[in-house]
């Protein structure tokens, strides 16, 4: 029994061991609000089980909360409105220029909706 114990163990360390060291693959696009269409546009279309990763850097318009997520919209018309779903705001609200990154799929080129999504301060603009 100890020795089936221990093989165990050293199995769960292996697929530890084995685990990608990023949660996401890096972003195939990575844009501003104003570029955001033409950079998408240039993405091959979808294929298979993978998907893409796109970073949307633009000013918070909406930030609203449910039961356990939370809705960070950044960009307006005439650009994509991104909604990155998350599980905080981090205190970041409308106005306040941000970073998101997340899970992208093709649809409506108008609405964007990243799931599941990360967020962070924008670096200041010189």
């Amino acid at each position: 029994m100890r020795r089936h114990s221990a093989r165990l163990a050293l199995l769960g360390l292996g697929a530890l061991v084995a685990l990608p060291a990023s949660a996401q693959p890096e972003p195939s696009v990575r844009a501003r609000c104003g570029d955001l269409r033409e950079a998408l546009a240039g993405l091959p279309p979808p294929s298979g089980e993978a998907y893409m990763t796109i970073q949307v850097e633009g000013e918070v318009s909406a930030a609203t909360s449910g039961e356990a997520l939370v809705f960070m919209v950044i960009c307006r018309p005439p650009d994509p409105q991104v909604a990155c779903i998350t599980y905080t705001t981090e205190g970041r609200g409308p106005g306040d220029r941000i970073v998101v990154a997340g899970a992208y799929t093709p649809g409506d080129p108008n609405r964007i909706v990243l799931d599941p999504c990360i967020h962070f301060a924008a670096e200041p603009t010189k």
